[in-house]
């Protein structure tokens, strides 16, 4: 599998994924008081729990390293270019219009005044998101790092086995801290995606773009609360 199926079909795919499950979970959670009155509770509350542990999966899996086994991670995606950039034939058109995320975010000195600077552009983007990819174990001074870890955390404990473990530890794990996995993962899917492989849309991804009532199943669950409060 090369790095672009890996960006526009899989990454792209899990990061809808991720959006949709912790919509459904904060839009049910947002009527708990009204559904657990209701006959419906059980079944509500089974479609809660499988929406939280779907998206605490798909974020893992946006951010698994690459191992011998395939997988169709960021990580991955990020070590197949780094290995086939070479033969990835960016164009110089490209290379020059991917100059802006370079100057606004890894070297506002970079000039892109001949051909072997705009060469230079595709390496200085990879290294910048290697660097940047969340991973663990975290390191102390990146935030996603710590957000990540324990999303992991809490998949291995709920998700992947049940373990009766404290996990108030996870304090750091909130919506918003969950929106900003998904925004990074979205980042590399505009700018390296489609910068290398189609047309860059190069605005850095907000948060706030994840908020639940921007996925596309919210329409549809707030048709079937309405149903369900009739």
């Amino acid at each position: 599998m090369n790095a672009k199926e890996i960006l526009l079909d899989h990454v792209t795919h899990e990061i809808s994924t991720g959006h949709n499950a912790i919509a459904i979970y904060i839009l049910l959670s947002d009527h708990a008081e009204t559904f657990n009155k209701s006959q419906y509770r059980d079944c509500l509350g089974t479609i809660q729990r499988h929406a939280f542990d779907a998206f605490i999966l798909s974020i893992c899996k946006l951010y698994e390293p690459p191992k011998k086994y395939p997988n169709f991670s960021i990580p991955t995606a990020i070590q197949n270019l780094q290995q086939q950039l070479v033969s990835l034939n960016i164009s110089v058109e490209k290379c020059a219009h991917l100059t802006e995320f370079v100057q606004r975010e890894i070297d506002p000195g970079f000039t892109a005044c001949c051909e072997t600077d705009l060469n230079r552009v595709p390496s200085l983007i990879i290294e910048h998101f290697a660097d940047r990819c969340p991973q663990t174990p975290p390191r102390n001074t990146y935030e996603l790092d710590l957000i990540f870890d324990a999303l992991k955390v809490l998949r291995d404990k709920r998700v992947a086995h049940y373990e009766d473990n404290d996990l108030q530890g996870l304090s750091t794990t909130d919506l918003y801290g969950a929106q900003r996995l998904l925004a990074f993962a979205k980042t590399v899917i505009k700018v390296m995606g489609y910068g290398f492989f189609g047309f860059s849309q190069q605005a850095p991804v907000t948060p706030e773009e994840f908020a639940p009532e921007k996925s596309w199943v919210w329409p549809q669950m707030q048709r079937i609360i309405k149903i369900l409060n009739k």
